[in-house]
């Protein structure tokens, strides 16, 4: 019997889209489901084997669905520091958030369109708002596209 080859990050990814179709209760979109598995793991030189051998030694790590996944890395993720996040005064975040919809807003995209207003819905609640250096980082990134100076 040959080693199992490991399978490639890509090839994990479009694995992971699958896999969980495989749930289906619908009897032809499983075998829809299976058949397009076995044509992706023929493209990558890999067989049913390597996908088994990679799920029985944990190394594939498929995508969970966002409810599931917001609920483990809460469980699991240690709460951030307090000086993780940086405060802006809500007035000064909803100026900001403005200014960006009015001057880039054909540019936006979808997911920074509901960033924006998950962050306006936040500056309704709390006074002042804390950001994530992440969250942070994208704000200014995109008033640096719409060619807001933020500091």
């Amino acid at each position: 019997m040959q080693r199992a080859r490991p399978i490639p990050p890509d090839l994990r990814e479009r694995l992971g889209k699958l896999v969980p179709r495989l749930g289906s209760p619908f009897d032809g979109e499983r075998v829809a489901t299976v058949a397009a598995i076995e044509r992706l793991l023929r493209a990558h030189n890999r067989d049913w084997h390597d996908l088994t051998a990679t799920l029985a030694i944990g190394q594939m790590q498929l995508p969970l669905d966002e409810k599931e996944s917001r609920a483990r890395s809460s469980e699991s993720a240690p709460p951030p520091a307090a000086d993780d996040r940086r405060p802006i005064a809500a007035a000064r975040l909803v100026r900001v958030i403005s200014a960006i919809e009015a001057r880039k807003p054909a540019s936006l995209g979808e997911r920074s369109s509901k960033f924006l207003g998950q962050l306006r819905a936040y500056a309704d609640e709390y006074d002042p708002v804390r950001l994530s250096p992440k969250q942070m980082s994208w704000l200014k990134g995109l008033a640096v596209d719409a060619g807001i100076a933020v500091g």
